[in-house]
This record gives structure tokens, sequence and C-alpha cells, in this order.
């Protein structure tokens, strides 16, 4: 009877242990669960962010910045008035280009200019290449190709002044070989007859090697540039209320370490000012480089731009080199001979000297 009771006993004892023991291994593998869960967590939050960071990265690195900053120190003296003077922020560009894709970007510039221009968005366009075809397209706000208006001087060309044109349009480009060129389509500011329709395009065809290039453009709106709005929007059509077309012929060549440049830009009817102009420009630069120099001279003319507050005759010397390896240092020597009073101008002469710094990144 002892002995029954004493086994019960142990027997319930060691049922009691095992009971205990078991809780306590529940317990610890409990515990041990939540710790890879907690690890596991860590693990899968370690790797999103890890995953983040590469796309991050990898996004970042398809963006591209770049960076223009101009420096101008200015000096006028005309023949009939009081001299001028002044230092300038001349132009800031800041651009940013992302390549979405292969074969899709997006590029926007923004651009500053100190007494003409606030901080904007100067072009804003989504561009597309289509493979190995040599076509590509390109829609939003930029300068449409009209116009080659190169030059090695710090001063923009005369004819860049009358036909430089900023819009939103749709543009289709090719090339292959020695051969390119464009057509595009625009509403624009000052349509014919009062009409708001994308009914202004252009065309450009050009041949270039390394050393020769000769190109012409059309534009069915030359009143839509942006010299000529800023003039006055009422004389950027014709007498009748239609949209005056332009040309531009142009010509480059290298020989060695003198190059040639050519321009020749012309309105094919007459703007409704006051005296019915039909303007033109004309441009004949050669620039030789010496050392670590550029040397250039322009000689520039228009006709019946007066109203454009343009000179009739300009003659340019320039001079460039670059310091500290990345600052482009530049001076210029002008001389602008304007129209005479009968022909809607000032009959002044003025000289002028610009010095500018640049640098780029």
């Amino acid at each position: 009877m002892k002995k029954t009771a004493i086994a019960s006993a142990l027997l319930a004892m060691s049922l009691g242990a095992s009971q205990f023991a078991m809780a306590d291994q529940k317990q610890e593998i409990k515990l041990l669960k939540e710790r890879l869960e907690k690890l596991e967590a860590q693990q899968e939050s370690l790797e999103s962010k890890q995953k983040s960071q590469a796309a991050t990265a990898e996004w970042l690195d398809r963006i591209t910045l770049s960076g223009l900053i101009e420096i101008e120190a200015s000096y006028s003296d005309p023949d009939d008035g009081s001299s001028e003077s002044d230092l300038v922020v001349a132009t800031v560009e800041v651009g940013l280009e992302a390549a979405i894709s292969d074969s899709v970007s997006a590029n926007i510039l923004f651009l500053y200019e100190e007494d003409e221009t606030d901080l904007e968005v100067d072009v804003a366009t989504l561009n597309y290449v289509w493979g190995e075809t040599g076509f590509s397209f390109s829609v939003g706000q930029d300068y449409v190709p009209f116009g080659s208006f190169e030059t090695h001087q710090i001063n923009d060309t005369l004819a860049l002044e009358i036909g430089e044109t900023r819009e939103t349009a749709f543009t289709a480009s090719y090339e292959s070989g020695l051969f390119a060129g464009s057509v595009f389509i625009f509403n624009g500011d000052e349509d014919e007859n009062g009409q708001n329709t994308l009914q202004n395009f252009g065309v450009r065809l050009g041949v270039a090697t390394d050393n020769f290039g000769i190109g012409v453009d059309y534009i069915s709106n030359l009143g839509d540039s942006d010299t000529i709005q800023d003039a006055d929007g009422d004389v950027a059509l014709d007498s009748d209320g239609d949209s005056v077309d332009g040309a531009s012929f142009y010509a480059s060549a290298g020989i060695g370490n003198v190059t040639l440049l050519a321009e020749y830009l012309t309105a094919f009817d007459e703007f409704s000012d006051s005296r019915s102009s039909e303007p033109e420009a004309f441009q004949l630069e050669a620039a030789i480089e010496v050392g670590a120099f550029t040397y250039a001279l322009t000689y520039e003319e228009t006709d019946e731009a007066a109203f454009l507050e343009l000179p009739e005759e300009r003659i340019s010397f320039g001079v460039s080199t670059q310091i500290f390896n990345v600052v482009d240092i530049a001076l210029q020597l002008q001389r602008d001979n304007d129209y005479s009073a009968s022909e809607g101008g000032s009959d002044n002469d003025t000289n002028s000297v610009v010095l500018q710094l640049a640098a780029e990144f």
C-alpha cells in the first residue's frame, strides 16, 4: 500500500515536472519564433531600403545637371550723347536632362538675364529617339530650328536679333550621314486673320562634313520671332493681316585653324510698321586659332530693320582664351552705325567694349 502511494506520488511529481518542462519549451519556442520574425522583418526592411537606394542611385545616374554663368563688363561711347558703362550678370543657365528610358528623355533649362529676363523656364521638352532609324521627335517649349546664328563674338548676331523664335512646337528631325533635316509646327503668338490654330510651320535642310556645312531654313511666320514680338505685336503681320514668312541661308567652312561663317536672313514680305519694312540681315565672319587664343573679325549688315532698333552696320573684333583651365575670358571691340534719321534711325555711331567671364559646368 505504501509502495503504491509512493509510486503514485513519484508519478505525479514526474508528470508535473514534465508539464513544467513542456511549458518552458513552449515559451522558448514562442520567444524564438518572435525573434526569427523580428529578424526576418529587419532583413526585409534592409533589403527594401537597399533596393530603394539602388533605384534612387540608378535614377540619379540617368539625370545630367549642367550650368552656365556669364558676367560682362561693358562700355559704350556714342558719337552724339553720353558714354555708358555697366557690370551685369549677363546669363545664368541651369539645365536638367533626364534619360527616362533608352529612347525617351526630358530636358528643362532655366534662364536668368539681369535687366532683361527674370528667372524662368526657358526650355521644357520631351524627346524621343526612334532607335537606329535616324528619326527623332521633340515636343514642348524650345527655340525652333530656324537660323544658324553662329559666332565667335560675345554679342548675338543681328540675324539672331531678327529671327530667333521660341515657341511650344512639335519637331520631327532626321539625320543620316551628311544630311540632316527638320520640320516643325506651332501655334504662335500672332497668327494671320486673328486665328488661334497650329497653322505655323517651318523646314530645315542641311548638309555637313567635318570641315564644311551649308543649310537653308524656312519659317511661315517670321513675325513670331522674339524681337519682333517685343517690338510691337501689332506690326507682326503684313498690311492685309497675313503672316510674313522668312528664310535663312548659312554656310561654314573650316580650313586648318581658320573658320569662316556666313549667314543671310530675310523676310519675304513687308511688315505693317509705319515704313512697311521688309527686314534682312547679313553676316560674314572669319576666326583663327593661334595657340591658346581665338581671334575673330565679323562684319554684319541689316536692311529695313530700324523699327527693331537694330543698327544698319556692325563691325566687331574679338579675342578669347581660357584662364585657370576652367573659365573662358573674351574681349570684344564693336562699332555700330545706325540708320539715318530719314530711314527711322538716330544717324548715330557707337563704339563699344565688352569684357566677359564665362564658366560652364
